[in-house]
């Protein structure tokens, strides 16, 4: 059994959330109810408040919040900040908001302003300015003859349209984020514009001669229902066959469900690819009791976000890969990990964890099973699995020594699962449609499908699902519409993938091809580099990201990317760039704790060899 302190110093995070969530800031008042509350000293407390910057940062509610991951520095977020200072803003720098398909973002109080001008975004506080984006209502309106389901995921939510006199249903991410708002009309997918609306409203024939989209059930497993899914009505995921797959799961029995894992191929999709039928027969066979099950949905990197998109399109697919991994391993708790920036997918998945146990589907774990969501604040290094334990447990995001490892001793303690959503989701589809749905998709050791996050220079920035063994160029022409201007290479696999020449646009999707290029799948982000955008510049933004993100425990990261960061700003300030750069990418690479660290130059390692020239012109060697 869990001590009492555990389970009460486990909610201090979770706790500073609803504080600031009420108040906008924490004071000491607060620091002192807490104390007495959760029996934990006032200093801790405060070295908690110090370590994350969600809760240390000075509060002004008229701050605005600009994006500097990459895909909004694409867009020109960072002349955006400039320009926004000038004007006498409180503007500061932020790390993705999971907005990338309309970039560049700014948040300014609870509202997000999406792929606007300077003449537009300089006028926020003007009172007259209207249509500021927001989150809106998707309630059905069903008082027309004219039925529309319409996206209510990822960006489509904060494109507000005037749907009145539709009759109006919800559907999940259909893949085509860069043409947001969109909704189904009669099978196809339309670019809902007021324009558009107003023609089918006189004319509903006009669908028939219109230009439309199309969604593709083909070479996709965990979207392949997403048109049909309301992430708000669980019968709508019922009908269609969800949750089919936890009774499946009992009849089967726990060894099958593990040997379904290892037939279908699944390989942890958050980055490390590791198969998930292991760690399942790890943890199933530890005797210690209780034991966990923790999906990360922390999604801390920039320009990735198919977690999110995962989460509000269809948050049951999640919570059904949870059961049944609950019931492999015997857990009797399960855990959803979500960066807290991710607010409508946290609301959705508690309306489904109600729903779920309502309906009596976690009895088939035990009587007594649950799942709990506990927030992260939104640092990169809180999606390091032992670091995240450390967060559900009140700490400080410090990765682990290991071993032991988590599924020996993992949260508090304890035998641990911890796998990405996307993996859990894919094990409710490999037992509910069978292992040989995901061999249909695939080549090598790389079988099924993958969620990607596609951003930067193409013309349908998006999060769609591809079969591995699909050419890069086929993922770019046919899902991100092709280039929007001539581009220069790709960044594979987030900000700790590899930069790639255009050659890489001939590479299959797979793990082996990718890793050969010295890059990696990793989340399943993908960034096209336009022409106009320096190689160095983008490289300096990444260990920028790095810097800023590192906890700080190990020296070789913490000091080891501040310097990486800069000798690039010396080099793009025209200073020479010299062989001391190759010993600090060493240290680091070598000698940090955990894989943040271990990852951060594989960016630099691989444009400077991609990209010679772009590095060349101040390159001196050094004794």
């Amino acid at each position: 059994m869990l001590k009492e302190n555990q389970i009460k110093k486990s909610l201090l995070i979770e706790k500073l959330f609803d504080i600031l969530e009420e108040k906008g800031r924490i004071e000491e008042k607060d620091i002192e109810n807490l104390s007495k509350e959760l029996k934990i000293v006032k200093n801790e407390i405060k070295a908690i408040i110090s370590f994350y910057k969600e809760f240390s940062e000075i509060k002004n509610k008229n701050a605005v919040y600009v994006c500097f991951g990459i895909s909004c520095l694409e867009k020109g977020s960072r002349k955006l900040y400039e320009e926004l200072q000038k004007q006498g803003f409180d503007v500061r720098r932020s790390y993705c908001f999971k907005k990338c398909a309309q970039a560049p973002v700014v948040k300014f109080k609870d509202r997000f302003i999406l792929n606007q001008k300077m003449e537009y975004i300089i006028n926020i506080k003007n009172p007259d300015v209207k249509n500021l984006e927001r989150n809106i209502s998707f309630n059905s309106n069903v008082n027309g003859k004219i039925k529309i389901r319409r996206c209510v995921a990822g960006n489509c939510l904060h494109k507000d349209v005037d749907l009145s006199g539709f009759d109006v249903e919800n559907c999940g991410c259909l893949g085509f984020c860069g043409f947001a708002p969109v909704g189904i009309i009669d099978n196809k997918v339309f670019q809902l514009s007021p324009t558009f609306l107003n023609k089918i409203k006189q004319d509903p024939t006009i669908i028939n001669r219109e230009n439309f989209l199309n969604f593709d059930r083909k070479g996709k497993i965990i979207m392949k229902y997403n048109d049909f899914v309301d992430p708000f009505n669980i019968d709508s995921y019922i009908k269609i066959g969800g949750f089919e797959g936890i009774k499946k799961a009992v009849e089967l029995g726990k060894e099958r469900i593990i040997e379904i894992a290892k037939e279908a191929g699944i390989r942890g999709r958050g980055g490390a690819a590791f198969p998930l039928h292991i760690k399942l027969q790890g943890v199933m066979q530890q005797k210690e009791n209780p034991k966990f099950v923790v999906a990360n949905l922390e999604e801390g990197e920039v320009a990735s976000y198919c977690n999110v998109i995962l989460a509000e399109s269809n948050p049951f697919i999640i919570i059904e890969g949870i059961i049944i991994a609950a019931y492999v391993v015997g857990a009797t708790k399960g855990y959803i990990f979500v960066n807290y920036k991710a607010k409508e997918a946290i609301e959705r998945l508690k309306n489904v964890i109600k729903q779920a146990k309502d309906m009596g589907f976690f009895n088939f774990v035990s009587n007594d099973f649950d799942i709990e969501i506990r927030r992260s604040p939104s640092a990169y290094i809180a999606g390091e699995e032992t670091a995240m334990l450390e967060v559900i447990e009140g700490k400080k995001a410090m990765p682990r020594n290991r071993p032991p490892f988590p599924f020996q001793q993992g949260l508090f303690g304890k035998p641990t699962l911890i796998n990405n959503v996307e993996t859990l989701a894919a094990l409710a589809c490999a037992v509910s449609y069978g292992p040989e749905v995901f061999k249909e998709y695939g080549k090598g050791q790389s079988i099924g499908t993958k969620m990607i996050s596609l951003t930067g220079n193409v013309n349908n920035p998006c999060v769609n699902e591809v079969p591995y063994g699909i050419k890069v160029r086929k993922i770019i022409e046919e899902i991100g519409f092709g280039f929007r201007e001539p581009n220069k290479g790709l960044l594979i696999g987030g900000p700790s993938g590899g930069i790639l020449t255009n050659s890489s646009l001939d590479l299959d999707y797979t793990y082996e091809d990718i890793q050969r290029e010295g890059a990696m799948l990793g989340s399943g982000a993908i960034f096209a580099i336009p022409n106009s955008m320096s190689i160095p510049e983008l490289v300096r933004d990444l260990m920028q990201f790095f810097a800023d993100e590192s906890c700080g425990q190990c020296i070789p990261c913490r000091v080891g990317t501040v310097k990486l960061t800069e000798k690039l700003n010396d080099f793009l300030n025209g200073k020479n760039l010299d062989r001391k750069i190759d010993e600090i990418i060493r240290t680091v690479m070598n000698a940090s704790l955990c894989g943040l660290g271990q990852a951060a130059p594989i960016p630099l390692i691989t444009a400077m060899k991609n990209f010679p020239r772009e590095f060349s012109k101040n390159f001196q060697e050094v004794s």
